[in-house]
């Protein structure tokens, strides 16, 4: 598979994953479970559509 399609779908794959990823190892150095809670949002809002190709379900 090549061209911008292949391209596109590498670019968000890989998006997602380097949100998740901090997203973790940040929420991992806060100490209180409500910090923690802040660093849920981008994973769930960011890191999730993109590396999901962006369905909607």
């Amino acid at each position: 598979m090549s061209g911008p399609a292949h391209v596109a779908a590498v670019v968000c794959e890989t998006a997602g994953t380097v949100v998740v990823v901090a997203s973790a190892l940040a929420a991992l150095a806060m100490r209180h479970v409500y910090n923690r809670l802040h660093f849920l949002t981008p994973a769930t809002s960011l890191g999730a559509p993109p590396d999901r190709g962006g369905a909607g379900a």
